[in-house]
C-alpha cells in the first residue's frame, strides 16, 4: 500500500522548478524526480537508465572504455558506468545545476556518491552544444536528456532527435562506437533517422515492472559508419 507523498527538495529559478519526491511503497523509499510539473523518472523504474550503459558496454566488449552520458538524472546511468571495470573514463553532460546539486546532496547516498569517483567528469552544459563544440572522441554515448521525440518535455531538444544533430554525434563517436537514445516511446521515424547516419540500428524493449504492471522503455542502439 502507498503511504504519503512528500516533498524532499524543491529548487526554483526563473527557468525551472526542480523537485525531488519521496515515496513510500509497501515499505520501501522511493524518489520521484519532477521538472516544471512533469514527471521525468523516478528510482522504481530505474532499469532502463542502467541497461542504457550496461548494453552498449557490454557490446563494446573491449577495456579503456571513454563513455558520454547526457543527462544525469538521478544517477543511475552514472552508477552503471562506474561499476564497470572497463570504463577508464565517464564525462555527464547535464543541463540543469539543480539536478546536479540534488544529486550531490539530498541523493548523495544513492547514486550522487558515484560523482565522486575519479573517472567521473561532471559537465554543466546543454547536451546538443556540448557535442556540437567537444573535440574529444567517446567509444560510447548515451543520451537521455528528454522522453524522446514523440513526447518532449522541453521542445527546443527535439534538435536532439534529428539526423544532422546524429552526424554531429558520429564526429565525437570512434569508429567501433556504440550510440544508444533513451525513449519512453516506440518510433519508427527515430529508427529510420538513425539508419540515414549509423550502418547498424535497433531497438531494445525493456519493460519495468511498478504496482504490477508492464511498463516499457526503448533503447535506441546505433553503431557503424
Amino acid at each position: 500500500m502507498d503511504s504519503l507523498r512528500k516533498l524532499i527538495v524543491e529548487i526554483q529559478d526563473e527557468r525551472e522548478t526542480v523537485q525531488l519526491w519521496s515515496h513510500d511503497i509497501d515499505g520501501v523509499s522511493e524518489y520521484e524526480l519532477v521538472i516544471n510539473g512533469v514527471f521525468i523518472m523516478a528510482t522504481y523504474n530505474a532499469l532502463s537508465s542502467e541497461l542504457l550503459v550496461r548494453i552498449p558496454v557490454i557490446q563494446s566488449s573491449k577495456p579503456d572504455l571513454k563513455i558520454l552520458i547526457g543527462g544525469l538524472g538521478l544517477g543511475f546511468s552514472v552508477k552503471e558506468a562506474c561499476l564497470s571495470d572497463s570504463v577508464r573514463a565517464i564525462h555527464v553532460v547535464e543541463l540543469s545545476k539543480h539536478i546536479i546539486d540534488i544529486n550531490r546532496s539530498a541523493l548523495r547516498a544513492l547514486n550522487g556518491k558515484y560523482l565522486e569517483d575519479r573517472r567521473v567528469r561532471v559537465i554543466h552544459d546543454d547536451f546538443v552544444h556540448y557535442i556540437e563544440h567537444t573535440e574529444i572522441q567517446y567509444d560510447i554515448i548515451c543520451m537521455d536528456i528528454d522522453n524522446g521525440p514523440m513526447l518532449l518535455v522541453k521542445e527546443s531538444n527535439g534538435e536532439a532527435y534529428q539526423p544532422d544533430f546524429f552526424r554531429k554525434i558520429r564526429r565525437v563517436l570512434n569508429s567501433d562506437g556504440v550510440y544508444v537514445i533513451w525513449s519512453c516511446n516506440r518510433d519508427d521515424a527515430l529508427l529510420g533517422d538513425l539508419k540515414r547516419v549509423f550502418l547498424d540500428c535497433r531497438v531494445n524493449d525493456i519493460f519495468e515492472q511498478h504496482q504490477g504492471k508492464d511498463i516499457p522503455y526503448y533503447l535506441y542502439v546505433s553503431s557503424g559508419e
